[in-house]
């Protein structure tokens, strides 16, 4: 969890995609122990509770912090952080599950790259045109 104990010192934007760009490097380094980690939470009750979940609540909170210091200190609008956090979880191991699964091989470097401004370009600027009329 090195990488993302970096979450609290993100003060700007690239620093926001150097950082998703390190957890996608170190996943995609550790692949075959992330895939055997996922194919047996699937089937064992006790992995699933016990490693996937733990890490996944650590995960959560730090994410969740992150977000809460950004509502309290006006860079981020008012939302709700633990839903926040559940949306942003949900949408990074969704863009990485085609790897994660075996039907893509790991980006390279521009393509992670690519991957990481995108996903934080959704997060902070959103997908609809501001129009100024």
């Amino acid at each position: 969890m090195p990488c993302l104990m970096q979450f609290g010192k993100i003060d700007d934007r690239t620093s926001f995609i150097d950082l998703l760009e390190r957890i996608m490097a170190r996943l995609f380094t550790h692949l075959a122990y992330t895939r055997a980690v996922i194919a047996e939470a699937w089937v064992s009750d006790e992995i699933l509770k016990d490693f996937v979940l733990l890490r996944a609540q650590q995960i959560s909170r730090l994410i969740s912090a992150f977000i809460s210091e950004k509502v309290q200190t006006g860079v981020f609008r008012p939302i709700d952080a633990d839903i926040a956090t559940r949306i942003l979880l949900g949408t990074f191991v969704g863009m990485l599950l085609p790897v994660l699964r075996g039907v893509e091989l790991p980006p390279d470097a521009a393509k992670s790259r690519l991957l990481a401004e995108t996903f934080v370009a959704v997060l902070l600027d959103g997908v609809a045109v501001v129009r100024k009329d």
